[in-house]
C-alpha cells in the first residue's frame, strides 16, 4: 500500500465511521492542509503512513512521532 492509498483508505473508513464525508482541506489559523476534514469543521485530522522495517515492524523511532500526533 502506498501513502496515497493509505490516505484514501483512512478517509473512506473514517467517513463511514463518523457518518460524514471527510475531505482534504485547510483550516483557519493552521498553515497546513489536513487529510480528514468534515464540512462543518467538527472533525479534522491527518492520515500518517510509515513504511515498516523489513516488511514486518514499525520503526521504533516512529512511535514517538505517532504519539506526538495523537
Amino acid at each position: 500500500m502506498t501513502a496515497s492509498e493509505f490516505e484514501e483508505f483512512a478517509r473512506e473508513t473514517f467517513s463511514r465511521k463518523f457518518g460524514v464525508p471527510l475531505n482534504k482541506a485547510r483550516r483557519p489559523r493552521f498553515p497546513k492542509e489536513f487529510d480528514l476534514v468534515s464540512d462543518d469543521g467538527q472533525i479534522d485530522g491527518d492520515a500518517n503512513f510509515y513504511v515498516v522495517v523489513g516488511g514486518t515492524r514499525i520503526p521504533p523511532a516512529k512511535w514517538s512521532v505517532i504519539a506526538k500526533h495523537v
